[in-house]
C-alpha cells in the first residue's frame, strides 16, 4: 500500500486517507482505485477520472467512512482510454506541496 512521504500530514489525516482509499478499492471498480485521496481535518477530496457517471456516483459512498465530515468531489468523467494507463490496482494518497523527492 502506498504511504505518505509528506512529513507534515497529521496521523489522523493519513489514517482517514488510507481508510477512504481502502473503501474505494473495496467497491471493485478499477477506476476508483486510481483516484487521489486527500484528507485534512475530516474534509476529504477525491480527484481523478472515472469512465462513467455511475462510477462517479459510487465514489460518493465514501461519505460513509467514519471520520469523513465533508467530501469534495473533484472527479472528472471521461470515456477516453487515457484514464486506463495506470495499473488497475493503484491508488494514491496525495498531499499538497509534496513534490518529487
Amino acid at each position: 500500500m502506498p504511504s505518505s512521504t509528506h512529513p507534515f500530514v497529521e496521523p489522523a489525516d493519513r489514517d482517514l486517507e488510507l481508510r477512504v482509499a481502502l473503501f474505494l478499492a473495496g467497491r471493485h471498480v478499477p477506476a476508483l482505485r486510481r483516484l487521489s485521496v486527500e484528507a485534512r481535518q475530516g474534509t476529504v477530496v477525491l480527484r481523478g477520472q472515472v469512465r462513467s457517471y455511475h462510477e462517479k456516483q459510487i465514489s460518493q459512498a465514501a461519505r460513509r467512512v467514519a471520520g469523513v465530515r465533508r467530501l469534495i468531489d473533484d472527479i472528472e468523467v471521461s470515456s477516453s482510454p487515457h484514464g486506463d494507463r495506470q495499473a488497475a490496482g493503484a491508488f494514491s494518497i496525495a498531499h499538497p506541496g509534496a513534490g518529487p523527492t
